[in-house]
């Protein structure tokens, strides 16, 4: 699955580490810790009682940005891409990263009840759809 997100500035947690060769300030890393561990904490506790635990897989410094301004709805964007695919089997856009972002600036995706009739009533109206508008300001869960 590829996810495309809008850009958000900021540098990776790679960045800062290669940019102090003889460490980050203790301040510094204790802050990024306390976020980091943070961040891990709430995905991780986001589970029903005997549900699997929701984990990253690939969490290292080039994964990790580092942002004074971030806006969350690139985030929400991205979880309702995830949730498409889970009602339809299959991805939103589809494509190299260019056609993709071409798609995404130019169209809207297929309704997800029209590619599975089984999607409930509840998410009839698009939850998913919405989350990805390309308008960031109009994304509601």
């Amino acid at each position: 699955m590829i996810v495309v997100m809008q850009f958000v500035a900021g540098e990776s947690l790679r960045a800062l580490i290669d940019s102090h060769p003889q460490g980050v300030a203790a301040i510094e890393t204790a802050r990024i810790t306390r976020d980091v561990a943070a961040a891990l904490h709430r995905v991780h506790g986001c589970r029903g009682k005997g549900q699997p635990a929701l984990v990253h897989c690939d969490l290292k410094p080039e994964n990790i940005l580092l942002a004074t301004h971030i806006d969350t709805r690139s985030d929400i964007w991205s979880l309702g891409a995830i949730l498409y695919e889970l009602q339809t089997g299959k991805q939103p856009f589809i494509g190299s990263k260019d056609e993709i972002m071409e798609q995404i600036e130019r169209y809207e995706p297929t309704a997800p009840k029209d590619l599975n009739t089984a999607v409930p009533a509840l998410l009839e109206n698009g939850a998913p759809v919405r989350l990805i508008n390309r308008e960031s300001q109009r994304r509601t869960p």
